[in-house]
């Protein structure tokens, strides 16, 4: 039984040290957004890397991954059953008071200054 948790561990840890850098299209993801309280906060890195936190009263979660695949309408990382999705249903894009929003998972969020 040991002999099987370690090759799959190990395979886990190689999965997971991954990580391709977000394409130079989609640069305009990159960076630490929030919204308003601050209750949820997304950063994700020029490198490939999403840290994700949640706390509200009676909710707290966090998750961080590398971003398997990243395109206007999903944001994807990590493998297998250590997988999450993030639905984006507006882009980055400047909003009318010249700083950068995005929605995702029905959060109205700004890139930090």
């Amino acid at each position: 039984m040991l002999k099987a948790a370690v090759p799959a561990s190990l395979c886990l840890m190689l999965l997971s040290a991954c990580s391709n850098p977000v394409p130079q299209n989609m640069r305009k993801y990159a960076g630490t957004w929030r919204n308003d309280d601050s209750s949820v906060v997304i950063e994700i890195s020029p490198e490939g890397r999403l840290k994700y936190r949640l706390v509200e009263i009676d909710n707290k979660k966090s998750i961080q991954g590398n971003i398997q695949s990243l395109d206007n309408s999903i944001i994807h990382i990590g493998y297998g059953p250590f997988s999450s999705k993030f639905k984006v249903t507006a882009e980055p894009h400047l909003n009318n008071n010249g700083i950068w929003s995005m929605t995702v998972d029905g959060r109205y969020l700004n890139r930090a200054q």
